[in-house]
């Protein structure tokens, strides 16, 4: 059994490119992640060898790396984050995607699981309340951050 240690948001991040890569059925490999991240090899590697130390992946020289059932947990847990504030990012703000995608990267690992909680009940709400008020008063939203400004508050009412 390994002690948690606090992940570095790079590291958490690593955990989270061999859990997509995983997902996609692609084999995560150095090289993979490396493309895929956008650094070095030798970045990897060295995330790679810090990662297997404390437990959260196994890796043979030049093989598959594969997360341990701690590792998968943290994963997942992160990929989980990225995906709600991309939804939020996207859907509900209606950031550029590729930006929201992004930003997203940053903010998941910032975000503790109560305000995630949040902000997941947050856009679930507003999913099942498309109709109706709280379509108009995001209206409002759209129409305020893309003029200035906004129709009288009564018409957010359903009046």
């Amino acid at each position: 059994m390994h002690l948690v240690k606090e992940l570095t948001p790079a590291m958490e991040g690593y955990l989270e490119a061999v859990l997509m890569l995983e997902e996609k059925k692609q084999p995560p490999r150095v090289k993979t992640i490396s493309d895929m991240m956008h650094v070095t090899k030798p970045t990897v590697h060295s995330a790679i060898v810090s990662l297997v130390e404390l437990g959260y992946l196994r890796h043979e020289n030049y093989g598959h790396i594969e997360l341990t059932s701690e590792g998968k947990a943290i994963a997942e847990d992160v990929y989980r984050r990225h995906k709600a504030l991309t939804k939020f990012l996207k859907d509900i703000l209606r950031v550029n995607p590729k930006l929201a995608e992004k930003e997203a990267c940053g903010m998941e690992h910032a975000m503790s699981n109560e305000t995630l909680a949040k902000l997941t009940q947050f856009i679930e709400f507003l999913e099942i309340h498309s109709e109706g008020k709280a379509n108009q008063c995001l209206s409002r939203f759209y129409e305020y951050s893309k003029n200035g400004k906004v129709r009288p508050y009564r018409q957010c009412k359903g009046k």
